[in-house]
């Protein structure tokens, strides 16, 4: 290489690593902006029940005739606390809703960050909300692609707490999403599990508008929480996708 001239891994502004069977290589883009292509909205179904990995819900391309479903958020239930060790999305018992997507039917590469916008109406001041998002492969397996976390209270702003406004419809927007890039093979799916917090790894909200650190066992109200899913409050999760036979390089080539 030249004096001053730029080494070829550095030949855009852009370098990012694609995970995945297919994949494991390096791409370059002129900026994070064009690194998606399109994208895919999926409309939250829990026709069903949603209520388990193997009675999940549905991530459908079209509203269509799509349900929402319901979920509890107890601050007294203790199940959490201990690991059970399984398939991501096991673990929930009523306080959550699993989704799938059809399996892809070509190699699919997610590349960016992807949006959450959930319909809810819940009725008690405050609670804790969380999503995760995983990559299914044929074979069973699952790899982890994202997470998001929300205190209600703090939905439209983290300066200023509001309580919910009790059993009315508002649109949260999980918006601090993680940026990742990822081949999904044919036959993949994407698993989305949506459920309230609950566990020794996070801070314990009692679901009281009192400051969480203030608040105790006497503070407890149990929540009741129902997603939308209706022409006028979609909830949806919306998903970048990037080129899968844009020039890739392993970390050995360069």
């Amino acid at each position: 290489m030249k004096s001053g001239a730029k080494p070829a891994f550095l030949e855009k502004p852009v370098a990012y690593y694609v995970a995945g069977t297919g994949a494991e290589c390096w791409k370059h883009a002129d900026s994070l902006a064009t690194v998606s292509t399109k994208s895919q909205t999926f409309y939250l179904d829990a026709t069903g029940g949603a209520a388990s990995v193997y009675h999940s819900g549905s991530l459908l391309t079209v509203q269509g005739n799509a349900t929402g479903g319901t979920f509890v958020s107890d601050p007294n239930d203790l199940t959490n606390a201990e690991q059970t060790g399984g398939q991501p999305g096991s673990d929930i018992h009523g306080d959550g809703l699993i989704f799938h997507t059809d399996p892809f039917k070509a190699d699919t590469e997610i590349d960016g960050r992807v949006d959450l916008r959930l319909w809810l109406a819940i009725d008690v001041p405050d609670t804790d909300l969380s999503y995760q998002l995983f990559l299914v492969t044929p074979d069973g397996k699952t790899r982890f692609l994202d997470y998001g976390i929300t205190r209600a209270r703090y939905r439209h702003s983290l300066e200023h707490p509001e309580p919910i406004h009790v059993n009315q419809p508002e649109e949260y927007h999980f918006a601090n999403s993680n940026w990742f890039a990822m081949r999904a093979q044919k036959g993949s799916q994407l698993r989305l599990l949506v459920s309230s917090i609950n566990s020794p790894d996070f801070e314990k909200n009692w679901n009281s508008m009192k400051p969480v650190a203030e608040q105790t066992g006497a503070d407890s109200q149990v929540g009741h929480i129902k997603l939308l899913q209706t022409p006028d409050h979609p909830s949806t999760l919306t998903v970048p996708l990037g080129d899968p036979a844009a020039a890739c390089k392993a970390s050995a080539d360069w």
